[in-house]
């Protein structure tokens, strides 16, 4: 992977922007959009690329990239994942980049919490810069060649960057899908999407049905 220096200019828009902010004085080699598993792993990637070919270490050539993460790191796994939620592979087949041991025991599967406190530690233990609570709301073509302007909102308000390479990693489900037939249910019927639920006590009182038998519906 050849990985070039692209710098951060002030965007400039003909539409006023209320509360834009800037970034200034650093150089962005990319973004990586989204901050769970493999966002995490395509950062940690880069960093290590970079440092392949510097032997002097990648800040001190201003090769800089950053991950955008909407949420939290590993925001899905917070808020749309049951309790008792658990990994269907084994900790041999969930080793990452860079980790120096196999989680033990080999065949066990991670759990939810576990799964959240492992990103966590993945992404402060490898220095992966996830810039979280930002979330991107537009990606445009750059005013130079082969660049792209990343619009991103924020609590610090709305900020524009040019950036030279971008890997959107933001997953094909990250949004809860209900089939059109539910809407014809009677509203007697409770309904529930996975993403929204937690556990049998948060159930009304009554049968279950289950609808769909993949790795979600059948742990649940």
């Amino acid at each position: 992977v050849h990985l070039d220096r692209a710098r951060v200019h002030e965007a400039h828009d003909a539409r006023p922007h209320r509360g834009l902010r800037h970034a200034r004085g650093r150089n962005h080699v990319g973004m990586v959009i989204g901050g769970n598993r493999i966002r995490c792993v395509f950062g940690e990637h880069v960093r290590a690329t970079c440092e392949m070919n510097d032997g002097h270490g990648a800040a001190q050539r201003g090769i800089e990239h950053v991950v955008l993460e909407r949420g939290r790191v590993a925001e899905t796994w917070r808020s749309q994942r049951w309790d008792s939620f658990a990994l269907n592979t084994p900790n041999w087949m969930n080793r990452l980049p860079g980790d120096d041991d196999a989680i033990q025991p080999s065949d066990a599967f991670q759990t939810r919490d576990e799964v959240i406190a492992r990103f966590d530690g993945y992404a402060r233990d490898h220095g992966v810069p996830v810039r979280v609570s930002t979330e991107v709301t537009a990606v445009d073509p750059g005013r130079t060649p082969g660049t792209f302007l990343v619009t991103t909102s924020g609590a610090g308000g709305a900020d524009v960057v040019e950036t030279r390479h971008i890997i959107v990693a933001s997953g094909g489900q990250g949004r809860p899908r209900r089939p059109a037939v539910a809407d014809g249910l009677p509203t007697s019927i409770h309904q529930l999407h996975t993403a929204g639920y937690r556990s049998p006590a948060a159930l009304p009182d009554g049968a279950v049905l289950v609808v769909g038998a993949g790795s979600s519906g059948a742990q649940i």
